[in-house]
């Protein structure tokens, strides 16, 4: 009799294990199904994602995500998708030849972004990254190529420049000179541009030196001395 009631015990406590078990892979089971349906849901509302861009005088334009290439890769990485949409710049260039031209600023910090040149033809878009870690400035275009100015602040008193220059006609930015290669780079202030079919004319501040002390006491001076370049594009 006693060896029954052993028998018995054994029986019952094997019964609740086994139940104890299939509770936990039941649980286990929803906790990867609930993880595994957050991931779809986030994947298929970043292909379905749009950004807006107002152009002036017509209805907004609606450009999706999925097809401006760095954004999406910029969007799929990120923890929190929703967020960095929201937080997308976009601003309206120019239109040339029945395209508009748009700049699309991601990633952005207090004020410094990623920035990318965007082209849209008729319902088709084209994207360029032409400057990181900046802010924009100042454009000029012609109808084979645009310049954009972005600047770099160094406390509130230096802001450094950076020049990108872009061929509309084959979609590529253009390397300077090795004479001005300081204008791809964060170095000198550049006060101003004017660009007149391939000449370029820049007024970038005459200085012995680009440490921040000479460049804070040039920024800090009333009449500012700057020096004329003139970029022949090729």
């Amino acid at each position: 009799m006693r060896l029954l009631s052993i028998l018995f015990i054994c029986f019952v406590l094997a019964g609740c294990s086994s139940q104890q078990n299939e509770v936990a892979t039941n649980q286990n089971q929803t906790i990867n199904n609930s993880s595994t349906s957050e991931n779809i849901d986030q994947e298929v509302q970043s292909e379905l994602a749009t950004i807006t861009i107002d152009i002036p005088g017509q209805s907004p334009l609606q450009a999706p995500v999925n097809e401006i290439p760095e954004l999406q890769a910029y969007i799929d990485q990120s923890s929190d998708p929703e967020v960095e949409l929201e937080r997308i710049l976009t601003k309206y260039l120019f239109q040339n030849d029945t395209k508009d031209y748009i700049l699309v600023s991601y990633g952005c910090g207090v004020k410094l972004c990623t920035n990318l040149f965007l082209e849209h033809d008729n319902g088709k878009f084209r994207s360029l990254t032409v400057s990181e870690t900046s802010f924009y400035q100042q454009h000029q275009q012609s109808d084979s190529y645009v310049a954009i100015r972005f600047g770099q602040n160094e406390s509130n008193e230096v802001v450094r420049n950076q020049l990108a220059v872009i061929n509309l006609s084959n979609w590529k930015q253009i390397t300077p000179p090795s004479e001005l290669a300081f204008l791809s780079q964060f170095e000198y202030p550049i006060i101003d541009m004017k660009l007149a079919g391939g000449s370029l004319v820049l007024s970038v501040a005459d200085v012995p030196d680009t440490s921040y002390e000479t460049l804070a006491d040039w920024f800090n001076q009333n009449e500012r001395s700057v020096r004329e370049i003139e970029w022949i594009l090729k």
